[in-house]
């Protein structure tokens, strides 16, 4: 499965200001700033829901979003059985290699995924 995945960070309380170069750099080390700089400039990076540019400045409380363009995600077998449900618990069966929550890899084809959608499309909750 290849997607483009969109990731999230809120700037927490006492974390203070930054510009957004620097907070993405510090935050996730896993790319250089010059690569940073490129999401940014190719409008791949989001401050509150808004496409920015490399001047920005981050406060805390601000929603700082990307997005990883192509993610790869192994197709795995989706396939659960809701055993028993009631308003406080649901009991399921999965198979064996389908995460319960997201991995650094899954993100997408998780248990909890895939419940949160089937409740969202019924509304029971």
């Amino acid at each position: 499965m290849i997607y483009d995945l969109k990731l999230s960070s809120v700037i927490k309380s006492g974390e203070g200001s930054f510009s957004l170069l620097d907070y993405l750099t510090t935050k996730f080390t896993y790319k250089k700033a010059e690569d940073w700089l490129n999401c940014i400039l190719k409008g791949m990076v989001y401050v509150n829901g808004n496409k920015i540019n490399n001047n920005c400045f981050v406060y805390e409380g601000d929603k700082i979003e990307f997005i990883i363009q192509d993610f790869y995600e192994p197709d795995l077998n989706c396939n659960f059985k809701i055993e028993y449900e009631d308003e406080n618990i649901i009991v399921v069966s999965k198979p064996s290699d389908l995460p319960v929550q997201a991995t650094r890899r899954i993100f997408r084809q998780t248990l909890t995924e895939l419940v949160r959608k089937i409740e969202s499309n019924t509304q029971i909750r």
